[in-house]
């Protein structure tokens, strides 16, 4: 029977399903499973890999079902979910899981759009595509791929963004892990499962080929993937051998409108009503100078600071190689060698036309309207306005490999040594690119009217001839690079004593070594160093380079609202051929110096070491009749951290810096199970955690971000003193395994974290060689605030309808909430905020059906607000929120033979409209909008 187990694991490009130990559907586990308990489907659970480190699974789901006589009796989703919830009920940690059976069946383009099916699990999107996650509210999330530390540039993790789905065998989410798993994560962990030759029979390959098409900017990408896989019977063992390969190619169009920040302003009206107004010619500050009116701190209302429009076009490519080789010398002994290789590639063209520049007086004949009941201005004009048409470019070429090896060996029947060594290389180079060009010194005239009131913000200028290329003039062009390069090894050794007939069954201990290097360097250059006249530069007229002028590209059909080019008005703008020709500008606007070069004082270097000790019980005993198993255990950490730099004083000055710090952690777990019947399940589990900074947070430079609306230089900096986040957390989950394919549960999580990294921006003194004008800039530094607590509770369930008559019998559903609240620090002293990204109410509904080969699927998710960030440039310190989103997405297939699929999805069917707004809804920020994506597969296996 256990040979006909190892049935063929599923194969590149096929769908993941998702698992929860306290959670959604979909389930897989990850850890050891215990002796099986209460009814469950015929199903022999999948264990750990030899090779894998303590307390992982890296072994790939088997979707078949075989009986004693060896005949397959359930295949493909309906079995993988039975499976999936027989190893679940049996796991002893709290993990969710996704495994090879759905994400490629379901419209998920990448790891982080798998992910948010997960309850509990939130993400953020770069221009429409899913970039970040959130495990119960917490983004500090630890990225391991096969339990292994792995990272791109200089971050501390994986980027989600980077890796396609189509490459891996399964994605396991642990909540609480226990302490054998690599630390780093408060909200959780991440294992990222890729494929082994062991993993299959025999020999298997498999290609898919997909074609998506991207609606709004009415682009076709090709995507295509394989695997090819053997193992061999030898003279010293049996070996396997596993070859992959990934090329991904996606477009995207991202349109956003929207208003700047809501300033006080007191020559808007009067709005007390009480004769006294300083006029609309008075100072909007309030501040009055001699010979001016009197000031009425009455009249104080809120009213926009202009506005504008952003159409973003961007195209990405992803390379992906993996390899594994495994060798079984004999029962007792393995090894193993794997690797891969990921290239990510991303362009990035953008237009902006902003009116948010000047005084915003308010135009003679203007009436102001006010939401109703508050001082906040709801729609008016503005006269003299100045407006800027910018055109961005951003270019990313970044990479990673890793090459890992180990083994496994069984020195007796109870004792057993493994170990795991890799080296890993990343690389990101980033290229942006600017020019500005407007009415500067050309103002008078221009009006801007402004409506906020609707779902999107209104806003129309006029008065100025915008289709005459002579009247611009341009302001800025400047370019930046920014590299990062890591590289880093890490090595472990585990150790497990299984103990028979004991309330202890086994002990793990193990230790590990790290170390890692990274390396920053960025540069700016200002074409505009000075006039041709000798004096400093503030703006050159269009007609020294006409031809740098251009109608803005892709702007037709602007946020889908017909044939209307750019709606503020705005319809000329630098090429971004052009604007990436730097040569070309750089010699038309007069710099003597072309190339970006690295500024001393945007470089920098880290050297970190850490070192880890474990040990952990794994418990199976009684408790007043009651079977409880799990484990108990701690970790033990020594981190070191050296860098070395040139830090800016808040004053102004720099001076270099090599610095070094040190700190030791003790990070005990609990993991227990209480097997109250056969079909009901309590569990209980707590553990400390810490999340080391990110490496750009610990960086002693600046990285000049944007001249904001003010003309104030806007600056991320770094802060080298930042201590790490610590985290307690204390989890419980009631489940209910109620038939063979159906369980509800419900769980609840408080998680107390010290040290909250929030960022605070401050307007410092500077000195930038490439900007010698600018003295003052707006400094976003990071620094350790207070103290935040995050609780909440998840609740979902998962079923066949199997009481239904044939062939209703095929449909299920899945559907899980959560609800999560929190408090941490905001940047005005003594006031708190919800965590950054986090909902306080999201939930998942999954229906499907699957009968004869013909499936079909539909996935919606919802989210309510939530924090973006509390640090927007211009918002005065208010947090900015986003608006409730939903996406629905959707998959037919059919399976036409067990060698030929074929499938077509579509993703963000309901045109999602993403909102933010500053602090309260009356007063709106962004509106932005992305693709719909349809993709149609075939998938091709042996």
């Amino acid at each position: 029977m256990k040979s006909q187990m190892r049935k063929m694991r599923l194969l590149v490009g096929t769908g993941f399903v998702v698992a929860t130990m306290s959670g959604a559907a979909y389930a897989q586990t990850a850890v050891p499973p215990a002796k099986p308990v209460g009814p469950a489907p015929t199903t022999t659970p999948s264990t750990p890999s030899a090779n894998a480190p303590a307390g992982l699974d890296q072994t790939a789901p088997n979707p078949q079902v075989v009986d004693e006589t060896g005949d397959i009796v359930v295949t493909g989703f309906r079995q993988s979910l039975q499976n999936a919830q027989n190893t679940k009920r049996n796991a002893s940690e709290i993990v969710d899981s996704i495994v090879a059976e759905d994400i490629g069946k379901l419209p998920d383009n990448n790891l982080a759009e798998a992910l948010q099916r997960v309850p509990g699990v939130q993400i953020t999107r770069n221009h429409g595509e899913g970039s970040g996650i959130a495990i119960r509210g917490l983004t500090q999330v630890r990225t391991l791929v096969n339990g292994r530390e792995a990272f791109s540039d200089n971050s501390r993790d994986l980027s989600l963004e980077n890796i396609p789905a189509e490459v891996l065998a399964g994605i396991d989410v642990y909540k609480n892990p226990s302490s054998t798993l690599v630390e780093g994560g408060l909200g959780g962990v991440v294992n990222l499962k890729t494929r082994r030759p062991f993993d299959f029979k025999g020999f298997q390959a498999s290609v898919s080929g997909r074609m998506n098409y991207y609606d709004f900017i009415g682009r076709g990408k090709p995507q295509v993937s394989g695997l090819i896989s053997n193992r061999f019977s030898t003279g010293i063992g049996e070996i396997g051998i596993l070859l992959g390969a990934a090329y991904i190619r996606s477009a995207g169009r991202f349109d956003n409108q929207g208003a700047e920040p809501f300033n006080d302003r007191y020559n808007i009206v009067d709005f007390n009503k009480n004769g006294i107004f300083v006029g609309r010619t008075g100072p909007a500050n309030g501040v009055v100078t001699p010979g001016q009116g009197p000031l009425d701190p009455g009249d104080r209302v809120l009213s926009p600071n202009g506005g504008g429009d952003t159409l973003e076009i961007t195209d990405r490519t992803r390379i992906v190689y993996n390899g594994a080789l495994q060798w079984k010398a004999s029962d007792r002994l393995s090894f193993f060698v794997e690797g891969f290789y990921n290239k990510y590639d991303y362009t990035q063209d953008v237009n902006l036309a902003y009116a948010n520049r000047g005084p915003l007086q308010a135009a003679d004949d203007a009436t102001f309207v006010f939401q109703d009941g508050t001082n906040v201005v709801k729609s008016g004009s503005y006269r003299n306005v100045e407006f800027t048409s910018s055109a961005n470019t951003f270019d990313r070429k970044s990479y990673v490999w890793q090459i890992a090896g180990g083994g496994s060996w069984n020195a007796t029947d109870f004792f057993k040594l493994s170990t795991d060594i890799a080296y890993t290389k990343a690389q990101r180079v980033d290229n942006s690119s600017g020019t500005r060009a407007g009415n500067n010194g050309n103002t008078t005239g221009t009006r801007l009217d402004f409506d906020t009131s609707g779902d999107q913000v209104s806003l129309a200028l006029s008065g100025f001839d915008f289709g005459d290329v002579s009247k611009y003039r341009y302001l800025e062009s400047s370019a930046s690079r920014e590299q990062a390069t890591t590289d880093g090894f890490a090595g472990r050794l585990d150790g497990e004593y299984e103990i028979p007939d004991f309330f202890v069954k086994s002990i793990s201990v193990g230790g590990r070594y790290t170390t890692r290097d990274v390396e920053r360097m960025q540069g700016t250059r200002n074409h505009f160093p000075v006039a041709p006249s000798g004096s400093p530069a503030i703006t050159f007229p269009a007609t020294i380079f006409p031809q740098g002028l251009g109608p803005i590209a892709n702007s037709s059909d602007f946020f889908r609202t017909g044939n209307v080019p750019n709606p503020i008005g705005v319809v000329y703008a630098v090429p971004t051929d052009i604007q990436r020709n730097q040569a070309l500008l750089c010699q038309v606007f007069g710099d003597t110096v072309c190339a970006v070069s690295y500024a001393p004082a945007n470089t920098y270097s880290q050297k970190e070491d850490t070192y880890a000790v474990y040990g952990q019980i794994n418990l199976d005993l009684d408790v007043l009749g009651v079977p409880v198993d799990g484990n108990i255990g701690a970790r033990y950490l020594r981190t070191s951290l050296s860098t070395v730099g040139v830090i800016q004083r808040p004053n102004g000055s720099t001076s270099p810096i090599d610095q070094d710090a040190s700190y030791k952690n003790f990070l005990p777990s609990a993991n227990l199970r209480f097997k109250i019947t056969p079909e009901l399940f309590l569990r209980f589990a707590a553990a400390k955690q810490l999340t080391r900074p990110q490496f750009t947070n610990l960086s002693p430079t600046l990285n000049i971000s944007s001249l904001a609306a003010n003309q104030i230089l806007s600056i991320n900096a770094g802060n080298p003193d930042l201590k790490p986040l610590r985290s307690t957390s204390y989890d419980a989950s009631l489940e209910y395994y109620y038939s063979r394919s159906g369980y509800v549960y419900l769980s609840g999580f408080l998680k107390k974290v010290n040290g909250f990294i929030q960022n605070t921006v401050t307007r410092e003194t500077v000195s930038l060689p490439d900007f010698p004008t600018v003295t003052q800039a707006d400094i976003n530094r990071p620094q350790n605030g207070d103290n935040g607590t995050i609780k909440g509770f998840e609740v979902g369930t998962q079923t066949f309808l199997d009481f239904l008559p044939t062939p209703l019998d095929g449909f299920g559903i899945q559907a899980n909430y959560t609800f999560v609240d929190s408090k941490a620090p905001s940047p005005i002293a003594g006031q708190s905020v919800p965590l950054q990204g986090l909902s306080k109410n999201s939930y998942n509904l999954v229906g499907f059906y699957e009968k004869g080969g013909f499936r079909l699927r539909a996935a919606y998710t919802w989210r309510d607000d939530y924090v973006e960030t509390t640090t927007g440039p211009g918002s005065g310190s208010l947090p900015i929120y986003v608006k409730p989103f939903d996406q629905l997405d959707a998959s037919i297939g059919y399976s036409i033979n067990d060698h030929f699929d074929i499938s077509f999805d579509a993703s963000n069917i309901l045109n999602a409209l993403n909102q933010t707004y500053f602090g309260e809804k009356i007063r709106p920020r962004f509106n932005n909008i992305y693709d719909r994506r349809f993709g149609l597969v075939i998938r091709i296996k042996s």
